[in-house]
């Protein structure tokens, strides 16, 4: 399965949707780096204050190349936000992305649901409080 990706960023809550899918190369990752670096730019949430939903469900295991591609991207300072949260289900892709993690602000989920509960609970904590 080729390599596929959605970028959508909800502005009101500050929280960026990436759904990746299929088999990615050196031309898909230059790809999804180039969009993703779009959509950080078109953020109207103060740099590193979004949270991030990524759905790795329809990935497929990914070559190391392709892992240590993505482990520079989670790392470049430029992305990051208050929290990440990846979505496996029962992928075989779970192990790839746990190895991936280095911050304590990540987390892996079974379903988006509770990804995005987990990501959001700050704010609604900070509005209830308010």
């Amino acid at each position: 399965m080729a390599a596929v990706f959605d970028i959508a960023f909800d502005h009101t809550r500050g929280l960026m949707r990436i759904t990746l899918g299929g088999f990615f190369g050196a031309t898909e990752m230059a790809d999804f780096v180039a969009a993703q670096a779009a959509a950080y730019r078109r953020m109207t949430t103060p740099r590193g204050q979004h949270v991030t939903l990524v759905d790795v469900r329809a990935c497929k295991l990914q070559p190391q190349e392709t892992v240590e591609a993505f482990r520079a991207i989670l790392r470049d300072p430029a992305g990051q936000g208050r929290r990440l949260a990846f979505v496996t289900g029962a992928s075989t892709v779970k192990m790839q992305i746990r190895r991936l993690l280095e911050r304590d602000t990540a987390r892996v989920f079974d379903d988006a649901e509770s990804a995005e509960t987990w990501l959001c609970a700050a704010d609604d904590a900070a509005a209830r409080a308010a």
